[in-house]
């Protein structure tokens, strides 16, 4: 996600080195990597941009050539300027290691969104307001979901959800999904959550 921070000419708020430690708070805080370590790496990944080996005639979604599961499902929005009931987006999801992308279109180029599975929990919604609902959730210390998502603008964005909730078309397809999902996450060390 750095590289993507640093590189793509859409985002217009780069991250500071400052930026990047506060982002990855929690894993020095719990020791699992020094300061001079992710100053090494944030100076690589400024100096030098990975880029996906790709010709012009090649999609960039080539990376998901195969996935561990890609499907259509709904998202609910997350716009804070809705008041009332939120809104459903038809998307096409791709579970890829260890990130959920979605796009608004099965062949476009660039994800909407992008969902590091870092640190979150995937479970059914019991007594959901649509059927066949499942949420991604936040494991992490203050509660938050590390993503990104593309505005309407073309702006990159941080995102800003603690919970993201999605519907499946049928049962057996939000269990195939809920099984895959759980099956990428992926967890790193933190301090417990602190009870106040």
């Amino acid at each position: 996600m750095l590289n993507t921070l640093l590189h793509n000419p859409n985002v217009k708020d780069r991250p500071t080195f400052e930026r990047y430690q506060n982002m990855n708070k929690e894993l020095l805080d719990a020791g699992s990597v020094s300061t001079a370590i992710l100053a090494q790496i944030f100076d690589s990944i400024r100096t030098r941009e990975f880029k996906i080996p790709c010709d012009d005639a090649a999609r960039l979604d080539n990376i998901f050539l195969h996935p561990d599961r890609e499907g259509w499902l709904y998202k609910q929005s997350s716009s804070q300027f809705i008041s009332g009931p939120l809104s459903w987006k038809r998307r096409w999801f791709v579970l890829s290691d260890s990130c959920l992308y979605y796009f608004d279109q099965t062949g476009d180029k660039e994800p909407r969104g992008i969902i590091p599975l870092q640190n979150v929990g995937v479970r059914r919604v019991e007594n959901a307001s649509r059927p066949f609902m499942f949420e991604i959730f936040s494991l992490s210390e203050d509660g938050r979901i590390k993503a990104c998502k593309t505005e309407q603008t073309g702006k990159l964005v941080e995102g800003r959800h603690s919970v993201y909730r999605i519907c499946a078309s049928s049962s057996e397809d939000m269990n195939a999904w809920l099984e895959a999902i759980a099956g990428a996450v992926t967890h790193y060390p933190t301090r417990p959550r602190s009870a106040h």
